[in-house]
């Protein structure tokens, strides 16, 4: 019982120093000082060393000296301020890093030794780590980041030897600290991390593997100058691995970061090696693992076929093969030539395909060739015989009557493949003629002028020496030209078809006696020339035709009619500033025309199409008073116009708007009128100008503007740009009165919740608060309200306040609701053991998913394990083990909820570990288990840590075992609940 009560004053006095600085002290004390005491406060009173904490004061003497000072006024102040003109200051100092938990005491004192004092707590780091790493064997990297160190200060975090220094940031936590694993004895070693200012101090366990190589060839069974490659694991990650065949170093691989490689160490296989079996050995130059592998070699098999077996003197043979060394040299022998015929380089697979070109000679015609392909590395041969023929060439002409000096087309056939012709009979206008690999041509031949005669054309062969011939007949020659109209107007394009001249010769064209141009016929003897009819010419054109190499001659005539131009205009009456389409008819063909619209010194230049019409032309009505625009049309080339007007109106512009009284952030659509179509219209909203708005084609325009918070009222005034009118209108604002409410006004943290609203501006972001923090937004619809999906926030059991406010319109509203209090139970599997053992927590009565964190009077304020409860919030955990260095004893364990802010100790007793029996001795029986004395719901205890030990026989048995004990192990529970003392461990914020 003294026991209880001494822990219990203990608690009591640590809970006073943690929680009441934040209220029950604190708070009171500044509102009790007297008007003349002077008095010290801070902006936080509890939190880690190393921080900077804000100290003010007041009840001073005006603009006196204040010396701060650590625990007494003594040596030097850590701060020195002067107050203001109403005793008042404010200054910073810094709490060391090194602080040891406890009260950190501040003086101030002025030069009369008046003092006043107040305490902040210093509360200890509790830094923790987490590693991951990519192997577990020597060399590998390890990352380690770890949290609650200093801020700023420089970590040291070892493993086995290695060590590398972090720097924790402004929140004490660093992030990726890259360790090596030390090459030492398989084990299980430790990973620590010290914090060079503060101290502060952990670890976490690190097994350390040994290598367990593998290797495996990419083939078990190759042929020489194949690639032999490897695969492997489990060497040291990042070294080089050598790979030696017998004595001889055959390559090296880089292993990767995993300590594995794939299809690495290439090696090709030389033809020294083939009908054996080789033995390679791969060995890590820094983990000395090594691992062997054989493997067999075969031998080569050479064979080759040629593309053709039989063809022309002239053809060209190719050859496809396999069996022969890979990237070797290949040279092709023709019968006993010793002269290779051709060359070439196989794959690294040591085939090839088509390859080896070579001709069939021009001598070897009805003979057979032998062609023998030698590997010149592997010696390896392989042989083939392909049958020469002979040439019978015939030529044919595309026509065997034609004009004098017209072209044609001869194909002749059964020559040697790409050999030179020789032609006879006719002239070839595209040059030399060579047959294609299959013997044959085809080429133009042009005719001589010889009317009437008999023409013979001969081909011979400049290689094979074979001649073939063939005769034709030519006619004479028959012209005529017909033009496209017979009718035409100065400036149009006529076409003059001409037929049955001479090829390809020149006609020299005649107007009225006069040179007027010069055409060319083509291939047929024809031309089809487009001609301009000069905008000078009227009445009868006569044209002569004459070929000047066959001097067939023709004559034709046309009449030229006079132009009357006139305009179309989509509209003759128009509003300022509308566009109107006008088109000029019957102008000269294709000629360039002026448009000029009103009195402008510049004009437009558009161009008549083969009729003389103009496309139609947008043009642009000035704004004017009344009146009437001259628009005219005058051809560039003919000098004919024509003339229209237009009559012009005017404008009276106006604008409305859908509503005049609007809450705030609303929109508002204003409508214009009788603006001038594509005018630009200025807005300006009060005194601050808004984008402008460009009216449609028919001058209207509309424009919705959503009204501005923080005014009562907002006047949009619209200018025209070009109607130069100026239009106010004034909308009057509404005010907010917004209010929240709840679907359920009492349930447990975490639940589901609906918050409903009114009130707020339409769209607008509407955020939720509590005292501890924003936990949501919405939005708005567009008449302000919201019905927003959330859960009750996570807070001690009692009333809780939630805040809306409204991001654009800044109003804000609260509503309360009660967080209803849980009940919690926890006990264990078993309540004694030895140390190493595991310890089972099995809860029930916590929130859905409720973080669990266990710690114990042993380790002081480090989480030893944490965990997270079911969906019906209980737990049946076995993740924390009893250190083995642990000493036998009472073990006091924490077992800490985050969401239901619910904290409860149990008391578990660590025993001596069991003596060795002999093979005789009988084993003792288990340990018993005490009752367990913690507050809640109805408990059940265990018989040991396996979780499956539940029904209700192991009950009765354990009840026996406990009637018959002779030794009583204490262990109790006890509950701490937000009114009750705290026992061990810092302060929960409640």
């Amino acid at each position: 019982m003294s026991r209880t009560i001494s822990r219990f004053l203990s608690a009591a006095l640590i809970f006073s120093l943690i929680v009441l600085p934040f209220s029950s002290v604190i708070t009171p004390a500044r509102t009790a000082y007297a008007a003349d005491e002077p008095y010290v406060t801070f902006d936080t009173f509890s939190g880690p060393p190393g921080v900077t904490l804000a100290v003010s004061g007041g009840s001073w003497g005006a603009e006196e000296i204040i010396h701060i000072y650590r625990n007494a006024p003594s040596g030097t102040p850590l701060a020195t301020v002067t107050t203001d003109s109403l005793g008042m200051f404010e200054t910073e100092i810094g709490v060391p890093a090194n602080a040891p938990q406890g009260p950190f005491t501040v003086v101030a004192v002025n030069p009369n030794n008046d003092q006043a004092s107040n305490s902040y707590y210093v509360v200890p780091f509790s830094p923790f780590l987490t590693i991951e790493a990519e192997s577990h064997s020597p060399f590998a990297h390890v990352s380690v980041s770890g949290i609650n160190f200093a801020p700023n200060e420089h970590v040291l975090v070892s493993l086995g030897g290695n060590s590398v220094m972090a720097t924790a940031n402004n929140a004490g936590s660093f992030n990726d600290a890259d360790l090596i694993v030390p090459q030492v004895q398989p084990g299980l070693y430790t990973i620590t991390a010290t914090g060079q200012a503060s101290g502060a101090s952990t670890q976490t366990f690190f097994y350390i593997d040994a290598f367990y190589t593998s290797i495996s060839p990419s083939s078990y069974f190759l042929i020489p100058g194949e690639t032999l490659s490897f695969s492997g694991t489990g060497f040291a990650p990042g070294e080089t691995v050598n790979v030696r065949q017998g004595a001889s170093f055959v390559s090296s691989i880089l292993v990767g970061s995993d300590g594995s490689f794939t299809n690495a160490g290439g090696f090709v296989i030389p033809v020294s090696y083939q009908g054996t079996s080789k033995t390679f050995v791969l060995r890590g130059s820094q983990s000395n693992a090594s691992e062997s592998v054989t493997v067999t070699i075969g031998t080569l098999s050479a064979m080759v076929e040629p593309s053709i077996y039989f063809g022309a003197p002239g053809a060209t043979v190719t050859f496809t093969g396999r069996g022969f060394l890979g990237g070797e040299l290949v040279k092709v022998y023709a019968n006993t030539n010793p002269t290779p015929v051709a060359q070439f380089t196989v794959s690294a697979s040591g085939t090839f395909t088509n390859a080896g070109t070579t001709t069939l000679p021009f001598s070897a015609q009805g003979t057979s060739i032998t062609y023998r392909v030698v590997g010149n590395d592997s010696g390896v041969e392989a042989s083939t015989e392909v049958t020469v023929g002979t040439f019978s060439p015939t030529l044919e002409p595309s026509n065997y009557f034609a004009n004098p000096g017209t072209d044609i087309t001869v194909v002749g056939s059964g020559f040697a493949p790409h050999e030179q012709i020789s032609f006879t009979g006719g002239t070839i206008p595209n040059g030399a003629i060579t047959t294609n690999a299959t013997g044959t041509f085809s080429t133009l031949v042009h005719l001589p002028y010889l009317g009437g005669q008999m023409l013979v054309l001969t081909a011979t062969g400049g290689s094979s020496h074979v001649t073939a011939s063939v005769a034709l007949q030519l006619g004479n020659f028959y012209p005529t030209v017909e033009p496209s109209s017979y009718y035409v107007f100065p400036g149009d394009n006529i076409t003059l078809n001409g037929a049955d001249f001479a090829q390809n010769e020149q006609v020299v064209v005649m107007l009225n006696d006069a040179a007027f141009d010069v055409f060319s016929t083509d291939s047929d003897g024809t031309f089809s020339e487009e001609v301009l009819i000069p905008f000078t010419a009227s009445g009868a054109l006569d044209f002569t035709f004459r070929g000047v190499v066959s001097h067939a001659t023709v004559a034709t005539s046309i009449t030229v009619g006079e132009l009357n131009p006139y305009l179309e205009s989509s509209a003759y009456y128009a509003e300022p500033g509308t566009i109107i389409s006008v088109q000029g008819i019957r102008f000269a063909s294709n000629e360039n025309v002026s448009v000029t619209v009103g009195d402008a010194s510049s004009t437009t230049i558009v161009a008549a199409n083969a009729l003389g019409n103009t496309p139609e032309v947008s043009v642009d009505i000035p704004y004017m008073n009344g009146g009437s625009v001259p628009i005219t049309f005058t051809g560039i080339s003919s000098n004919v116009s024509a003339s229209v007007s237009i009559v012009v109106g005017n404008l009276y512009p106006s604008v409305v708007a859908d509503l005049y009284y609007v809450s705030p952030g609303a929109t508002v659509t204003f409508s214009g009128t009788g603006f001038a179509p594509g005018e630009t219209v200025a807005v300006v909203e009060n005194d601050n100008a808004l984008s402008s708005i460009t009216a449609g084609v028919d001058g209207t325009f509309t424009a919705p503007l959503v009204m501005p918070f923080g005014v009562q009222s907002a006047t949009y005034t619209f200018t025209g740009a070009i109607t130069h009118t100026t239009i106010p209108l004034t909308i009057t604002l509404a005010e907010f009165h917004p209010a929240i409410w709840f679907d359920n006004y009492y349930a447990q943290a975490g639940s589901a919740l609906t918050i409903l609203g009114a009130g707020f501006a339409g769209g607008e972001t509407v955020t939720f608060r509590t005292a501890n923090g924003q936990f949501g937004t919405t939005t708005a619809d567009a008449s302000g309200s919201f019905e927003y999906a959330t859960a009750v926030p996570f807070a001690p059991a009692g009333s809780l306040d939630i805040i809306a406010r409204g991001a654009q319109s800044q109003v804000e509203t609260t509503a309360s609701l009660t967080v209803a209090p849980i009940y919690t139970n926890i006990q264990l599997g078993s309540y004694a053991g030895p140390a190493g053992s595991t310890i089972e927590f099995i809860g029930s009565g916590y929130l859905p998913h409720n973080p669990i964190e266990i710690l114990t009077d042993r380790t002081g304020s480090e989480v030893v394990a944490s965990f997270t409860a079911d969906a019906s919030g209980s737990f049946d955990n076995t993740d924390y083990s009893i250190p083995g260095d642990f000493s036998e004893g009472e073990l006091v364990l924490t077992i800490r909820s985050l969401h239901s802010f619910d904290t409860k100790t149990i008391t578990f007793y660590v025993t001596s570990p069991l003596p060795l029996r002999g093979p005789d001795e009988p084993t003792p029986p288990p340990a018993p288990a005490p009752s367990d004395t913690s507050s809640g719901s109805d408990t059940t205890t265990k018989t040991s840590s396996n979780p499956e030990a539940k029904n209700e026989t192991n009950k009765k048995s354990r009840s026996s075992s406990k009637s018959n004990k002779t030794t009583e192990i204490e262990s109790k529970v006890t509950d701490i609940t937000p009114d009750a003392a705290v026992e061990a461990g810092p302060s929960v914020d409640l």
